[in-house]
Protein backbone atom coordinates (compact mmCIF):
# COMPACT_ATOMS: atom_id res chain seq x y z
CA UNK A 1 0.00 0.00 0.00
CA UNK A 2 1.68 3.26 -0.96
CA UNK A 3 1.49 6.06 1.53
CA UNK A 4 1.38 10.36 0.64
CA UNK A 5 3.02 11.62 3.46
CA UNK A 6 1.31 14.74 3.85
CA UNK A 7 1.76 17.16 7.03
CA UNK A 8 -1.43 18.99 6.88
CA UNK A 9 -4.55 19.13 3.77
CA UNK A 10 -3.20 21.89 2.52
CA UNK A 11 -0.48 19.72 1.03
CA UNK A 12 -3.05 16.98 0.24
CA UNK A 13 -4.89 19.57 -2.13
CA UNK A 14 -1.44 20.37 -3.97
CA UNK A 15 -0.89 16.04 -4.79
CA UNK A 16 -1.89 15.28 -8.80
CA UNK A 17 -4.61 13.58 -9.90
CA UNK A 18 -2.36 10.75 -11.42
CA UNK A 19 -0.56 10.69 -7.69
CA UNK A 20 -3.76 9.82 -6.14
CA UNK A 21 -5.44 7.42 -8.26
CA UNK A 22 -1.76 5.72 -8.65
CA UNK A 23 -2.01 5.55 -4.56
CA UNK A 24 -5.93 4.95 -4.09
CA UNK A 25 -6.58 1.73 -1.74
CA UNK A 26 -9.81 2.03 -3.34
CA UNK A 27 -12.60 4.66 -5.79
CA UNK A 28 -15.69 5.16 -6.09
CA UNK A 29 -18.19 7.23 -8.35
CA UNK A 30 -20.31 8.93 -6.73
CA UNK A 31 -22.51 10.88 -8.09
CA UNK A 32 -20.67 11.40 -11.28
CA UNK A 33 -17.59 12.57 -8.82
CA UNK A 34 -14.64 10.34 -8.62
CA UNK A 35 -12.97 9.21 -5.22
CA UNK A 36 -10.16 7.83 -3.72
CA UNK A 37 -9.74 6.36 -0.65
CA UNK A 38 -6.31 7.03 -0.09
CA UNK A 39 -3.64 7.00 3.43
CA UNK A 40 -1.91 10.18 3.61
CA UNK A 41 0.39 9.23 6.50
CA UNK A 42 0.43 9.89 10.20
CA UNK A 43 -0.35 13.12 10.48
CA UNK A 44 -3.68 13.15 8.22
CA UNK A 45 -4.64 9.23 7.96
CA UNK A 46 -7.04 7.43 5.73
CA UNK A 47 -8.81 9.97 3.71
CA UNK A 48 -11.46 10.55 0.84
CA UNK A 49 -9.98 12.85 -1.97
CA UNK A 50 -12.77 14.21 -4.57
CA UNK A 51 -12.72 14.95 -8.01
CA UNK A 52 -14.79 15.93 -10.62
CA UNK A 53 -13.04 16.59 -14.64
CA UNK A 54 -9.66 15.75 -12.86
CA UNK A 55 -10.24 18.53 -11.25
CA UNK A 56 -9.90 18.78 -7.42
CA UNK A 57 -13.15 19.53 -5.34
CA UNK A 58 -10.59 20.03 -2.37
CA UNK A 59 -13.55 20.89 -0.04
CA UNK A 60 -15.05 18.28 -0.37
CA UNK A 61 -12.33 15.70 0.60
CA UNK A 62 -12.80 13.86 4.14
CA UNK A 63 -10.09 13.47 6.48
CA UNK A 64 -9.38 11.43 9.55
CA UNK A 65 -7.52 13.58 11.65
CA UNK A 66 -8.73 16.89 10.37
CA UNK A 67 -12.29 15.51 10.47
CA UNK A 68 -12.05 14.01 14.31
CA UNK A 69 -13.01 10.74 13.92
CA UNK A 70 -12.35 7.53 16.27
CA UNK A 71 -13.13 5.20 13.76
CA UNK A 72 -9.23 3.67 12.96
CA UNK A 73 -10.51 0.40 10.89
CA UNK A 74 -10.09 1.87 7.42
CA UNK A 75 -12.84 -0.41 6.03
CA UNK A 76 -15.78 1.98 8.30
CA UNK A 77 -13.99 4.59 7.41
CA UNK A 78 -14.37 4.25 3.64
CA UNK A 79 -18.17 3.47 4.23
CA UNK A 80 -18.63 6.35 6.39
CA UNK A 81 -16.34 8.54 3.82
CA UNK A 82 -19.30 7.02 1.40
CA UNK A 83 -22.29 7.93 3.28
CA UNK A 84 -20.88 11.73 4.15
CA UNK A 85 -20.32 12.15 0.63
CA UNK A 86 -23.30 10.91 -0.89
CA UNK A 87 -25.44 13.34 1.36
CA UNK A 88 -23.51 16.19 0.41
CA UNK A 89 -22.92 15.90 -3.36
CA UNK A 90 -25.57 16.12 -5.95
CA UNK A 91 -25.72 15.67 -9.82
CA UNK A 92 -27.23 18.13 -12.06
CA UNK A 93 -30.74 16.05 -11.50
CA UNK A 94 -30.98 16.43 -8.56
CA UNK A 95 -30.14 20.05 -8.05
CA UNK A 96 -32.85 20.90 -10.53
CA UNK A 97 -35.10 19.26 -8.25
CA UNK A 98 -37.27 20.92 -5.86
CA UNK A 99 -35.74 20.96 -1.76
CA UNK A 100 -38.49 19.75 0.21
CA UNK A 101 -36.88 20.23 3.74
CA UNK A 102 -34.81 22.40 5.47
CA UNK A 103 -31.33 19.85 5.57
CA UNK A 104 -31.45 19.36 2.05
CA UNK A 105 -32.08 22.61 1.11
CA UNK A 106 -28.98 23.69 3.45
CA UNK A 107 -26.90 21.01 1.64
CA UNK A 108 -27.65 21.53 -1.76
CA UNK A 109 -27.13 25.53 -1.26
CA UNK A 110 -23.73 24.56 0.10
CA UNK A 111 -22.88 22.18 -2.20
CA UNK A 112 -23.30 25.49 -5.23
CA UNK A 113 -21.14 27.56 -3.23
CA UNK A 114 -18.57 25.39 -2.43
CA UNK A 115 -18.14 22.37 -4.71
CA UNK A 116 -19.71 23.23 -7.90
CA UNK A 117 -17.48 25.96 -9.93
CA UNK A 118 -14.94 23.31 -8.62
CA UNK A 119 -15.12 21.17 -11.53
CA UNK A 120 -14.73 24.46 -13.99
CA UNK A 121 -11.57 26.42 -14.50
CA UNK A 122 -12.43 29.81 -12.70
CA UNK A 123 -10.82 32.53 -11.46
CA UNK A 124 -11.71 34.27 -8.07
CA UNK A 125 -13.40 37.98 -8.09
CA UNK A 126 -11.15 38.47 -4.84
CA UNK A 127 -8.43 38.74 -6.78
CA UNK A 128 -9.79 41.82 -8.52
CA UNK A 129 -8.50 43.78 -5.32
CA UNK A 130 -4.91 41.76 -4.60
CA UNK A 131 -1.73 43.33 -5.99
CA UNK A 132 -1.97 40.80 -8.86
CA UNK A 133 -4.23 43.36 -9.97
CA UNK A 134 -2.65 43.69 -13.45
CA UNK A 135 -2.00 40.46 -14.10
CA UNK A 136 -5.88 39.97 -13.08
CA UNK A 137 -6.61 41.73 -15.50
CA UNK A 138 -4.69 39.63 -18.21
CA UNK A 139 -6.38 36.49 -16.55
CA UNK A 140 -10.25 37.74 -17.11
CA UNK A 141 -9.55 37.81 -21.03
CA UNK A 142 -9.80 34.21 -20.64
CA UNK A 143 -12.82 34.16 -18.19
CA UNK A 144 -15.10 37.06 -19.55
CA UNK A 145 -18.45 35.60 -17.65
CA UNK A 146 -19.02 36.91 -14.03
CA UNK A 147 -20.65 34.05 -12.22
CA UNK A 148 -22.40 35.95 -9.02
CA UNK A 149 -23.60 32.79 -7.47
CA UNK A 150 -19.86 31.71 -7.29
CA UNK A 151 -18.02 34.48 -6.72
CA UNK A 152 -15.66 34.26 -9.60
CA UNK A 153 -15.36 34.82 -13.49
CA UNK A 154 -15.26 31.64 -16.05
CA UNK A 155 -14.71 30.92 -19.52
CA UNK A 156 -18.70 30.03 -20.35
CA UNK A 157 -21.63 31.35 -20.51
CA UNK A 158 -23.15 28.23 -19.49
CA UNK A 159 -22.03 27.53 -16.17
CA UNK A 160 -23.43 31.11 -15.26
CA UNK A 161 -26.69 29.74 -17.01
CA UNK A 162 -26.05 26.34 -15.02
CA UNK A 163 -25.51 28.17 -11.62
CA UNK A 164 -28.43 30.79 -11.93
CA UNK A 165 -30.81 28.23 -12.42
CA UNK A 166 -29.64 26.12 -9.77
CA UNK A 167 -29.91 29.33 -7.32
CA UNK A 168 -33.15 30.07 -8.38
CA UNK A 169 -34.52 26.60 -8.11
CA UNK A 170 -33.83 26.65 -4.46
CA UNK A 171 -34.77 30.06 -3.56
CA UNK A 172 -38.26 28.42 -5.09
CA UNK A 173 -37.63 25.49 -2.67
CA UNK A 174 -36.78 27.88 -0.44
CA UNK A 175 -40.26 29.73 -0.96
CA UNK A 176 -42.25 26.36 -1.09
CA UNK A 177 -41.05 25.57 2.32
CA UNK A 178 -41.98 28.57 4.00
CA UNK A 179 -45.27 28.78 2.37
CA UNK A 180 -46.31 25.27 3.08
CA UNK A 181 -45.09 25.65 7.14
CA UNK A 182 -47.42 28.96 7.36
CA UNK A 183 -50.01 26.72 6.63
CA UNK A 184 -49.21 23.59 8.22
CA UNK A 185 -49.40 26.06 11.29
CA UNK A 186 -52.48 27.68 10.32
CA UNK A 187 -54.37 24.25 10.02
CA UNK A 188 -53.04 22.71 13.61
CA UNK A 189 -54.24 25.92 15.08
CA UNK A 190 -57.27 26.43 14.04
CA UNK A 191 -58.40 23.16 13.39
CA UNK A 192 -58.00 21.22 16.41
CA UNK A 193 -58.57 23.52 19.05
CA UNK A 194 -62.31 23.00 18.02
CA UNK A 195 -61.69 19.41 18.96
CA UNK A 196 -64.38 18.71 21.67
CA UNK A 197 -62.44 15.73 22.50
CA UNK A 198 -58.63 17.11 22.52
CA UNK A 199 -58.20 16.13 25.86
CA UNK A 200 -59.02 12.59 25.58
CA UNK A 201 -57.20 12.05 21.88
CA UNK A 202 -53.41 10.95 21.79
CA UNK A 203 -51.37 13.03 19.38
CA UNK A 204 -51.29 10.63 16.39
CA UNK A 205 -55.43 10.72 16.63
CA UNK A 206 -55.44 14.47 16.53
CA UNK A 207 -53.73 14.70 13.51
CA UNK A 208 -55.48 12.42 12.15
CA UNK A 209 -58.72 13.94 12.54
CA UNK A 210 -57.85 16.86 10.57
CA UNK A 211 -56.39 14.79 7.84
CA UNK A 212 -52.55 14.74 8.79
CA UNK A 213 -50.80 11.23 8.96
CA UNK A 214 -47.61 12.20 11.19
CA UNK A 215 -45.34 9.72 9.77
CA UNK A 216 -45.83 11.10 6.26
CA UNK A 217 -44.52 14.32 7.62
CA UNK A 218 -40.95 15.53 6.93
CA UNK A 219 -38.89 16.53 9.75
CA UNK A 220 -39.29 19.89 9.58
CA UNK A 221 -42.79 19.72 9.66
CA UNK A 222 -42.79 17.51 12.70
CA UNK A 223 -40.82 19.92 14.13
CA UNK A 224 -43.55 22.15 13.39
CA UNK A 225 -46.43 19.48 14.60
CA UNK A 226 -44.62 19.36 18.10
CA UNK A 227 -44.09 23.28 18.50
CA UNK A 228 -48.28 24.48 17.77
CA UNK A 229 -49.49 20.85 20.21
CA UNK A 230 -47.44 22.50 22.30
CA UNK A 231 -48.65 26.13 22.24
CA UNK A 232 -52.13 24.67 23.21
CA UNK A 233 -51.33 22.36 25.66
CA UNK A 234 -50.97 19.10 24.22
CA UNK A 235 -48.38 16.68 25.55
CA UNK A 236 -46.32 14.93 22.09
CA UNK A 237 -44.71 12.81 23.27
CA UNK A 238 -46.27 9.74 22.11
CA UNK A 239 -45.59 11.13 18.52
Amino acid sequence: MKILECANPKNACQLTYEQIEEAAIKSINIKGFECFFVNLGQNIGYSMLVFKNKRYIYHANEYQRYGHYDITDDDQLFTLYVKELNDGLFTDEEMKEMSYTRDEYVQKKYFLENYFILQFHYLPTWYESTRFKEMYQMLKIQFPYRCDVCRCYVDSQEIVDQANKYKENLEKSLKNMENNHKLLRRIISEKIQKKDMIKFMSPIMLLSSIGIDYHDLTEDEKKIVHEELRKIGVDWKDC
